[in-house]
């Protein structure tokens, strides 16, 4: 069994040393104890600008199981990650990321759980104790919401995962551009697993996912895999409908029953309920076209400038002709005729 590694990489200049060591140690240990044939481990450029891509180039000149997906430009982790996990050539896939906060003694664990049949194997921190507060508090709010819109995710789980060749495949067959993984895997319906693992603190560098980031990411997320916030206007709308109706009835009896009626008061509410409810629907049926308008376009998810590696490990890459074509269904159905 060949086991690929993944790692997206940005600005990681100054932890790669640390990860490649570190990660190079335990295949070889897995090797050693027969749980893999073979390995490969394939790092991809994010467009990097602090010498990550140099300084993977001469690792690569020394090691002839690394292989580099440069990518032309800056097209965030998601898409980074799902370059190195379409070409990689492996029976079993893992991906993780450069800083090494996710153990790659795990891996292990996770090769016996395929082994044992299971298909993806999920890799699930047990705690949040070096977090900070903030982290913890909006961590749990995001997975709460995440299950109330009716999401599938993992509480808990990043992107250190592990998968067969069959889900790899499945992966293929996901078109769209606005790309939440850990959203993906869980809905394919394969069989799972998980290991729970203490994550640890960032070896060195600085983490690339700052406040806005991450809601950026949680936005992405909610909207891409649930229609449940399209019912937001809707619920807003028959709650100030209902206060409409409760202040009609409070003026209609001042105005008939009592000596006092505060007409601006009412005018103010009700205009102010009426424009929150326009506004709303407005937003969020203008994020779900801007979301259709950037599927329509069909551009690829990433573009390879350029790979590296031993001729070993070329030989298994995709040939570059390819390496920007996004399949579509419509193009895939073009070409079956």
């Amino acid at each position: 069994m060949r086991l690929s590694i993944v790692i997206p990489c940005y600005n990681e200049v100054s932890v790669i040393p640390l990860t490649h060591d570190r990660i190079k140690q335990n295949l070889l240990e897995l090797v050693q104890k027969n749980k893999i044939s073979d390995y490969e481990m394939i790092y991809v450029d994010d467009g990097s600008s602090d010498g990550t891509l140099n300084l993977l180039h001469e690792i690569a000149d020394q090691d002839q199981h690394l292989s580099i997906i440069e990518l032309s430009r800056n097209y965030g982790h998601q898409n980074a990650l799902l370059a190195g996990l379409h070409h990689a050539q492996g029976d079993v896939i893992a991906s993780m990321d450069a800083d090494l906060e996710d153990p790659p003694e795990m891996l292990e664990k996770m090769i016996d759980e395929i082994s044992s049949g299971y298909d993806i194997v999920y890799g699930v921190r047990s705690n949040r104790e070096k977090d900070t507060f903030f982290k913890r508090i909006t961590a749990k709010a995001f997975y709460r919401l995440m299950k109330l819109l009716g999401t599938e995710v993992i509480p808990d789980h990043a992107e250190f995962r592990m998968f067969t060749r069959q889900v790899q495949e499945s992966l293929k067959q996901f078109h769209e551009s606005n790309i939440f993984l850990r959203g993906i895997f869980p809905v394919m319906g394969y069989r799972s697993a998980s290991v729970d693992y203490f994550r640890d603190l960032r070896k060195a560098g600085e983490t690339k996912y700052g406040f806005f980031k991450m809601v950026a990411f949680a936005m992405n997320g909610i909207i891409s895999h649930s229609r449940i916030p399209l019912l937001v206007p809707f619920v807003f709308g028959i709650f100030f409908l209902t206060l409409s109706l409760i202040l009609l009835t409070v003026y209609l009896y001042q105005l008939l029953l009592s000596d006092f009626v505060s007409e601006r008061i009412f005018d103010i509410v009700l205009l102010s309920g009426f424009a929150g409810i326009q506004l709303l629907t407005i937003a969020v049926i203008a994020e779900y076209i801007g979301r259709i308008y950037i599927e329509s376009k069909a551009r690829p998810h990433y573009i390879v400038r350029s790979i590296h590696g031993s001729p070993a490990n070329k030989k298994n890459i995709i040939k570059p002709h390819a390496q920007a074509f996004r399949s579509t269904p419509v193009r895939d159905a073009i070409s079956d005729l």
